[in-house]
């Protein structure tokens, strides 16, 4: 038979996710229940029990009790004769008493560690509040915890129209594979302050079996981030001293230091994914303040674009200077372009090369660099035609390309060359 909720009674239990869907629901409030007193005596006393009216679903038997989602539950007849349907406010309240009782011959008492399934199914977030032009960050939390807990097969689905979500992190392990399908459009908090500090702003974590699909979009307003990360504009990059025992994997630069910066120290790094360790571009601006005083030592570089880079803009009229950069005990891991000063820096070739670059680069120093290269050329050094580079040492680079060493492309600069290291070709 189909059993209403009308002959439901409801216990508040441990996790609160379902009370404002059965706050809407209730009709009228219960006392303490025959359950509580007779069957489970470990349920706390200061519960609420409420009557709602609404499908439920196929349940065998009326006389059961069952745990979904940390909440308790029972049936409030022991008989198929359902409630009316639901009154007018004018109706006097019917008088509903359990009739489960610890004496009652004609009910079996489930033992106390029964536990049913977890529903399974579809756990679309407009069930926990989502609703669209609003956040829907608690009404997902809430979706995945109910499907996580399913021993079926389970989808989360967020349905199409535009949402607001902040931070959020969901961890398993789950009980059987679970399918979040987003066919909506997310946007983050267009400030950055929205995220309240998280590093990381949809992150699903311990969980096999896992899906993500959907036609829907993950917009994580980008344009706010760039704009925080565009170093020619954010004076804090002139204010980084020291950077220590941390791991960088940003898919762009994992240092950048723009003009101005001075007596910068980057030690025991572990960069990549990214574009490696730079220092500019520089010279693309009228006005820019010298950079001096950069030390890079005991760093691994993997997978990176670059490894160590010094860049510089031709045909600009930026006229800063770069001075006492050293760069020491390095290892790199499959890496494009491992060391490279390019004084013709000019991305996607969208610039001119008319003229050459008018920064000036000296007191540069490559020790002991070890590793394996992406390209043939591991040691690439093009200083600027119109003010080459000076005082340039190359020491202890040991560099190889499938299996043989790499090769050294020079032009204006004569690099001082001792140890084990490439020798310059034009």
């Amino acid at each position: 038979m189909l059993l209403k909720l009308t002959d439901l009674v409801c216990q508040y239990g441990p996790s609160s996710w379902p009370s404002s869907v059965y706050a809407e629901a209730a009709i009228y409030p219960m006392a303490n229940s025959a359950a509580q007193e007779d069957v489970f005596p470990i349920i706390p006393g200061d519960t609420d029990y409420r009557i709602f009216f609404e499908d439920y679903g196929n349940i065998p038997g009326l006389d059961i009790i069952f745990l979904l989602g940390g909440y308790f539950y029972h049936t409030s007849y022991d008989t198929p004769d359902l409630p009316k349907p639901r009154r007018r406010a004018s109706s006097p309240k019917p008088k509903v008493v359990p009739k489960w009782s610890r004496n009652s011959s004609n009910h079996s008492v489930l033992p106390a560690n029964w536990r049913p399934a977890a529903q399974s199914g579809n756990f679309d977030i407009s069930r926990f509040g989502g609703k669209p032009n609003a956040d829907i960050t608690q009404a997902f939390k809430s979706a995945w915890t109910q499907a996580c807990s399913s021993t079926s097969p389970s989808k989360v689905a967020i349905p199409a129209g535009k949402y607001q979500m902040s931070a959020v992190e969901v961890k398993g392990p789950c009980k059987a594979p679970i399918e979040v399908i987003v066919d909506g459009s997310i946007n983050a908090p267009a400030n950055p302050d929205g995220l309240k500090g998280a590093d990381q702003w949809f992150k699903v974590g311990y969980v096999s079996s896992f899906t993500l699909s959907g036609k829907g979009v993950f917009d994580g307003q980008g344009a706010t981030a760039w704009k925080q990360n565009d170093c020619a504009k954010n004076k804090n990059c002139k204010k980084l001293c020291m950077v220590i025992n941390s791991n960088i994997a940003t898919g762009d630069d994992c240092i950048s230091l723009g003009d101005g910066s001075k007596n910068t120290t980057v030690q025991n790094v572990n960069c990549g994914p990214g574009h490696g360790i730079s220092v500019g571009s520089l010279g693309k601006y009228k006005d820019e303040e010298p950079v001096e005083g950069f030390l890079v030592k005991n760093c691994t570089l993997k997978n990176t674009d670059n490894g160590v880079r010094i860049k510089t803009w031709p045909n600009e009229p930026g006229t800063t200077t770069v001075s006492d950069m050293h760069f020491e005990d390095i290892t790199m891991v499959d890496v494009m372009n491992p060391i490279i000063v390019d004084q013709e820096y000019c991305p996607s070739n969208q610039c001119s090369k008319a003229n050459p670059s008018k920064v000036k680069i000296s007191k540069i120093s490559f020790k002991n660099i070890k590793g394996t290269s992406e390209t043939k050329e591991g040691l690439v050094l093009i200083c600027s035609s119109g003010i080459p580079c000076e005082d340039v040492k190359v020491s202890d680079v040991d560099l190889t390309f499938k299996g043989a060493a790499t090769t050294a492309k020079c032009a204006n600069v004569k690099p001082i060359i001792t140890g084990k290291a490439p020798a310059c070709e034009a």
